[in-house]
């Protein structure tokens, strides 16, 4: 395994943090430190053994979901958490296009969320949240192979 010096973590934490990027930083400083930091072995979304429930939901994922929301997008937004202020920002940077909207709120949803932004995580909500989206319309996320 590749060893960091010492301080290189703390140099990419910081380096993270400046871009924003604190889910990054929050990984990286949850990696025990010892006499050099063991790089974390890579575990994709596609990990043999890993199941529908635990697979973090893809950008694909997002894109189909997108395409069934419709017009009770902000609704659906502010039951996943999302600030109405975070929701004005997406709605003036994508007037046009009310699909690449829902996506990037998704996105949103997904880089707050984490760890549980799996896309079984993201059906339960959606099921709860919307009336007007049926079951059929986005069960694929709890699909195998996805």
């Amino acid at each position: 395994m590749e060893k960091y010096p010492k301080d290189a973590q703390e140099i990419v934490m910081k380096a993270l943090r400046k871009i924003e990027r604190n889910d990054l930083a929050n990984d990286l400083e949850n990696i025990p430190r010892v006499s050099g930091v063991e790089r974390p072995q890579a575990t994709g979304v596609d990990a043999p053994g890993k199941t529908a429930d635990s697979k973090i939901v893809t950008e694909k994922q997002l894109m189909q979901v997108a395409n069934k929301i419709g017009k009770a997008w902000r609704k659906i937004g502010i039951l996943l958490g999302i600030s109405g202020h975070k929701l004005e920002q997406i709605e003036e940077n994508h007037p046009r296009d009310h699909v690449d909207r829902v996506y990037q709120m998704l996105c949103l949803w997904r880089k707050q969320q984490r760890k549980n932004a799996t896309a079984a995580h993201l059906h339960a909500k959606l099921a709860e949240l919307d009336e007007d989206l049926e079951d059929d319309d986005i069960d694929f996320l709890l699909e195998e192979g996805v």
